[in-house]
């Protein structure tokens, strides 16, 4: 079985949802693709997915 290949329209869209806070599943579940391909996706774009929070790759904790 072939993968379909991931669209730009795609990549924007888990971009667009990261941003808002949406997890790695909600998005795969809005898109109908699976929360591996959403990863992929994220990672290719400087993203990562922590503990059911979205965060981008140069977020640093608040000092305590």
């Amino acid at each position: 079985m072939q993968r379909r290949p991931v669209t730009e329209a795609e990549r924007d869209e888990v971009r667009r949802r990261h941003a808002v806070g949406e997890t790695r599943n909600e998005i795969a579940r809005a898109l109908s693709r699976s929360a591996s391909t959403v990863s992929r996706i994220a990672s290719d774009k400087g993203l990562r997915f922590e503990g059911g929070h979205a965060r981008t790759g140069s977020h640093h904790r608040a000092a305590a």
